[in-house]
């Protein structure tokens, strides 16, 4: 079964070439742009840092632990677990971040199977990198190459948990939504 099948994600075949070169070549960039607004609010919290921030984000560095309130109660500064989260790679930052909003949705009542599961839908059609461990990952080594820009649909049924998640996921620069209104997503 192929990767795409397996991951319940539908390709989208009628994107045009214009839209599909558009985010090939945004792909990298917003991502990289997402997450340094994400790590600049982090290291400097001010009013202007925090508007390219969800409050689910400000949120989650407040429970975890990587901001806090000044003595004064009024302006939130970093923590020093804020400032080791800044030292570990973009890799290790990603997934401390990933598990620190799965235990905020937990501790909240929310389920997360539905994000769990979506999430690990999702890396069933990540391309492979350098980064990758081993150079030879199977059969299914150059479908996952091959699907580096492109596009999947976003499925209207899916749950509002789902929406959610993959919205938090663009906030993260974890998937790139050129135009809302366009149902469909690259990563």
């Amino acid at each position: 079964m192929g990767l795409y099948r397996a991951s319940k994600l539908d390709v989208v075949t009628d994107c045009d070439e214009k839209t599909r070169k558009s985010a090939n070549k945004d792909l990298g960039k917003k991502a990289s742009e997402r997450w340094e607004c994400i790590l600049h609010y982090l290291a400097l919290p001010s009013q202007k840092s925090e508007q390219g921030v969800s409050s689910t984000t400000k949120m989650l560095f407040r429970t975890a632990g990587l901001t806090s309130y000044d003595e004064d109660g009024g302006d939130i500064e970093i923590t020093s677990a804020g400032f080791q989260f800044l030292l570990l790679s973009r890799t290790e930052q990603i997934w401390t971040y990933l598990l620190h909003y799965f235990h905020m949705q937990e501790a909240t009542g929310n389920d997360i199977t539905v994000e769990i599961e979506f999430l690990l839908r999702l890396t069933l059609c990540v391309g492979s990198t350098s980064s990758n461990i081993g150079n030879n990952h199977g059969s299914g080594d150059k479908e996952r190459q091959s699907s580096s820009g492109r596009a999947f649909r976003i499925d209207e049924t899916w749950s509002e948990p789902v929406k959610g998640f993959l919205m938090h996921l663009r906030e993260l620069g974890l998937i790139f939504i050129r135009k809302r209104k366009d149902g469909f997503v690259f990563f």
